[in-house]
């Protein structure tokens, strides 16, 4: 894929998604619903996101004369309740084409609403918890207008049910069409800019460690993290725009790799902290993950990678160097220390996670399944040095 993204480009990928990136790159949508010849478009957005980016402005241009039904009437962290409002929305309308426009709620509630209203079961619950999924449904174009979550790269979908975080999983997910265009992040804020960022390099950094790791993984993770740390700091103020152009970029690779690998266990440890204790998803994530290099460490003897020591070393060694440092006690100051820089609180007490019994209900909501992604056995007592 080509490197250069100051000019709309697109690229067939080996997954068999469609991207079109660079600056104006969201004009590509005529081209698609062109040789789709769509009629009737399904579009998801934020409830406020999509006007503040100038996300609405750009993409009507492509959608004068067709059939539009808009929903947004969804929550950051999207709820089966809230899916089944879409899903009862888009099988009335019937569209030819639906557009996921936003942050990852946006394009995974997209995600969710295309591809399960297309089962012929609509037990949902059922469908998501053993991911069984059977038909596609009509086309799917996925638009961020943040640089942080990856999922127009992925062949996953975030849903709460019942408070509980599920992923539905399955290569049907995966958009058919990606479009990755930095002028519709020029708007976002610092704080969103900080949170989004952070959480693209933890998803980098998990999949370069994860016992699923692969070559091409390790490539995308390692490109992004590259990227990601020479400009996360310019671009959270907003004054460069070719900082932010960066980050697009640096989170879709970001994407690209989790959605190889998934992630591991401080994505696992921090759905708590965003739904229990409001700490945005971005940077729950990070105020675990700095932990961790610590923690991998400390514990290599309880390595459950199959590919054996040596791997596991050279693959610290290599992150430690991404970031410049010597050792794993260096690397966890310096993350910290960038979270700092880009206006992120990292103390647990001043977020309110005060005391013991917070950190057991931490503990006790842990994700298992993102657990076994983890390099290292990680058991109870090990997962308590996180809050020493």
């Amino acid at each position: 894929m080509t490197t250069l993204w100051n000019h709309t480009d697109s690229t067939r990928t080996d997954n068999m998604q469609t991207v079109y990136h660079g600056c104006g790159s969201i004009s590509s949508v005529r081209q698609i619903i062109a040789c789709l010849k769509a009629q009737k478009i399904f579009i998801v957005t934020g409830k406020q996101s999509f006007e503040a980016s100038g996300a609405a402005d750009a993409l009507y241009r492509s959608l004068d004369s067709l059939d539009v039904l808009r929903f947004s009437n969804f929550d950051v962290n999207p709820s089966l309740e809230d899916t089944l409002r879409g899903i009862d929305l888009l099988q009335q309308f019937q569209p030819d084409l639906v557009i996921g426009i936003g942050g990852g709620s946006a394009i995974d509630m997209g995600k969710l609403i295309t591809v399960l209203s297309a089962q012929p079961d609509d037990d949902y619950r059922s469908i998501v918890e053993k991911s069984s999924v059977s038909d596609k449904g009509v086309p799917f174009i996925a638009i961020p207008t943040t640089a942080g979550s990856g999922s127009e790269a992925t062949r996953f979908a975030v849903i709460y049910i019942h408070g509980r975080k599920f992923s539905l999983a399955h290569r049907f997910v995966l958009p058919d069409y990606a479009i990755i265009d930095p002028e519709l992040t020029y708007k976002v804020s610092p704080c969103q800019a900080a949170v989004s960022g952070m959480d693209a390099l933890c998803q980098a950094v998990e999949s370069y460690w994860s016992v699923n790791s692969t070559k091409l993984s390790r490539s995308f993770a390692s490109d992004a993290i590259r990227i990601i740390l020479s400009s996360i700091e310019d671009a959270v103020p907003g004054t460069s725009k070719q900082a932010r152009m960066e980050m697009s970029r640096g989170a879709y690779y970001a994407g690209k790799a989790i959605d190889i690998t998934m992630t591991t266990a401080p994505h696992a440890l921090s759905y708590t902290l965003t739904s229990r204790y409001s700490i945005p998803h971005g940077h729950a994530v990070a105020l675990i993950l700095g932990k961790f290099f610590i923690i991998n460490d400390l514990n290599s003897d309880a390595l459950i990678d199959s590919r054996g020591e040596q791997f596991f070393s050279e693959t610290l060694k290599s992150l430690y160097a991404m970031f410049g440092c010597r050792d794993a006690y260096s690397c966890a100051e310096l993350w910290y220390q960038r979270m700092k820089n880009i206006g992120l609180e990292t103390d647990f007490i001043r977020l309110g996670i005060t005391g013991q019994k917070d950190y057991e209900i931490i503990l006790n909501t842990v994700s298992t399944e993102r657990l076994k992604n983890h390099p290292v056995q990680l058991t109870r007592t090990i997962l308590s040095q996180i809050f020493e």
